[in-house]
């Protein structure tokens, strides 16, 4: 399953508004796959996350984690 376009378009308008380099969508798995789209002429990237919601509380707990560590990763390399 691919992301909706609309919701691509949506992040691809916040990322460029706040000049950012990176954003994330984040779905239940099921709804999107994992994915990574990289728009060359505007120099940004989109990524999804798909987080399985059926595994026990501390294994989603775990994929959350590591979401929120790739986040300020992010965050990190953009601060000048």
């Amino acid at each position: 399953n691919e992301p909706p376009n609309a919701d691509l378009y949506q992040l691809l308008s916040y990322v460029t508004a706040a000049d950012l380099a990176k954003g994330m969508l984040i779905y239940a798995k099921g709804e999107a796959e994992p994915v990574e789209y990289v728009i060359r002429h505007a120099g940004k990237t989109l990524e999804v996350v798909a987080l399985d919601l059926e595994l026990p509380l501390n294994a989603i707990l775990n994929q959350v984690g590591e979401v929120a560590a790739r986040m300020l990763a992010n965050q990190n390399k953009a601060q000048p």
